[in-house]
């Protein structure tokens, strides 16, 4: 499996920088204990009290790929 090349992350968020040949792609989750199994679990929906820190790790996400990225990448290629 692909690693990101970048990943931040701040109170169970989780942010990460990918690239390939069309470019960067950020991607997100939120990671938890199930208080039931005490297991780990990954979730996309998050409280309001968290987009704050999903709102940081995004920006500094996008300030990463502004200084990393080449003039020759094209990530606004639609999918």
């Amino acid at each position: 499996m692909a690693k990101p090349v970048k990943t931040w992350r701040d109170k169970g968020v989780d942010v990460a920088v990918w690239q390939n040949e069309r470019g960067y792609m950020i991607t997100h989750r939120k990671t938890y204990k199930d208080k039931t199994t005490g297991e780990f679990r990954e979730s996309k929906n998050f409280f309001v009290s968290e987009v704050p820190v999903l709102v940081d790790l995004l920006q500094q996400a996008m300030r990463w790929i502004e200084l990393n990225q080449t003039p020759a990448a094209n990530d606004d290629v639609p999918f």
